[in-house]
């Protein structure tokens, strides 16, 4: 039976939605506090013309521009009373990332993670608006930061210059090699038999998911298709601890009497799942030939003896260990995939630094459905102390540590006092919206 598959335009989407833009190294984040009305209209007009859609296959600098449900607000003038306005918006981008208790528990923000002590988008400091801008060179970012935010009466809460590190994050793995493949693109049709093709609507609103469902699409009091082409965007600034990371990996190969680089290697691959190239620890795989994301686990590594169960990979996707129908194993955790834009900011970690310089990664993730999709990752997975069958573990690189357990010979190991690695010191919800969507909000 052929699949149907549905057909988007391009030009009325984001850029963002379909690339990563890696071939424009130069980049930065802008989350910004909008004025009044009229002058965040003013602003968002003047910005226009800078932001980039997917119909563009190649472009010497390239904008996005999201909103949260306060910057909805304001540019719409609803004042004290953004329901009778903004309707059909889910109920968590409503809320905030940190809008509400429940929400931070979800999340594992607490502690050194606490809502309360972030830099920017905790309760104190309220965001309205996300901008992301890359470009080929230094000089193309000042002038395409110059066009998009030069004279505007917008206040910036935080300014992130992001790092290449060429494809490596700062623990030093190999980064963005799985990612969901959207139906219909270019890559899709190059890899028609992939594992990780998903239907639109998994992260545009206004198309069918993988369900076959459209969830209700965010509407405004005078625009009730305001969300077609649109796609939640969920923005974290993670602290990278480098120095303790490379510390328990060496501690943990001590205690398991592997000696040397290999054995700091071999408890850093067990802890993310993959070794510092990008390998997955399942049998029969590598990347030799190209990154090599068409594996599962439930026929090669099924009791994790090779990659954890609890190994980053493992908890962020579990491929085929989910479902127990063998014609699609694969159904029930691609209906939680998040497509990742993120990149990393701050200098390369060196070992002799005094004192420790602030680094890390920017999380920014698209999805439809952040509490079917984001939340649920974080909650289920990454952070769920018995996932998979685990006692008292949660994600070894990002969670709140604890311990691992690593399926070894003659005995397993299971290293403990991991502690966090990786904490959140900002964040919010935002809408990225369509071309037209954009358009509407500037008045244009």
């Amino acid at each position: 039976m052929k699949t149907t598959v549905h057909k988007c335009e391009w030009d009325d989407v984001q850029g963002l939605v379909l690339r990563g833009y890696v071939e424009l190294p130069f980049a930065e984040c802008l989350v910004v506090r909008l004025g009044d009305q009229p002058s965040a209209r003013a602003w968002l007009a003047g910005a226009l013309g800078s932001v980039t859609h997917g119909a563009d296959a190649s472009v010497p600098a390239a904008c996005a521009i999201a909103f949260s449900y306060s910057g909805l607000a304001k540019i719409m003038g609803a004042g004290g009373r953004p329901q009778e306005v903004l309707q059909s918006f889910s109920r968590e981008f409503v809320e905030g990332m940190s809008g509400a208790s429940h929400r931070s528990r979800v999340l594992g923000d607490s502690g050194p993670s606490d809502p309360g002590r972030w830099a920017w988008g905790g309760p104190a400091k309220p965001v309205d608006a996300f901008v992301l801008l890359c470009a080929r060179s230094q000089d193309g970012l000042a002038t395409l930061r110059s066009s998009v935010m030069a004279g505007r009466a917008v206040e910036t809460l935080a300014h992130i210059p992001l790092t290449d590190l060429h494809k490596a994050e700062h623990f030093g793995f190999r980064d963005g090699i799985s990612q969901p493949i959207l139906e219909g693109t270019r890559m899709a049709r190059e890899r028609p038999d992939s594992h990780h093709i998903v239907k639109l609507g998994e992260i545009l609103v206004g198309h069918p998911d993988n369900g076959g469902f459209v969830a209700p699409t965010p509407a405004l009091s005078d625009n009730a298709q305001f969300g077609t082409n649109g796609t939640y965007l969920v923005c974290r600034q993670l602290e990278q601890d480098v120095a303790s990371f490379h510390a328990f990996a060496a501690y943990a190969a001590q205690a398991a009497g592997r000696t040397g680089a290999c054995g700091v290697e071999f408890v850093k691959a067990k802890m993310l799942g993959r070794w510092l190239d990008g390998r997955p620890l399942v049998p029969g795989h590598s990347i030799s030939a190209g990154a090599d994301n068409e594996f599962g686990f439930y026929q090669n590594d099924r009791d994790g003896l090779d990659c954890p169960i609890g190994a980053h990979i493992r908890r962020a996707n579990p491929r085929d260990t989910l479902d127990t129908d063998d014609k699609d194993r694969w159904k029930a955790s691609n209906r939680h995939r998040v497509l990742r834009r993120g990149r990393s900011y701050g200098p390369k970690w060196e070992p002799d630094e005094t004192p420790a310089k602030s680094r890390g990664l920017l999380f920014v993730g698209l999805n439809a459905d952040i509490e079917r999709q984001f939340e649920f990752i974080q909650h289920n997975w990454l952070n769920d102390p018995a996932f998979g069958g685990l006692l008292d573990e949660s994600d070894p690189v990002v969670g709140e540590g604890h311990a691992l357990t690593i399926p070894d010979c003659p005995a397993r190991l299971r290293p403990t006092g991991l502690g966090r690695f990786v904490t959140t010191v900002g964040g919010e919800y935002f809408f990225l919206p369509g071309m037209r969507a954009l358009r509407f909000l500037a008045g244009t």
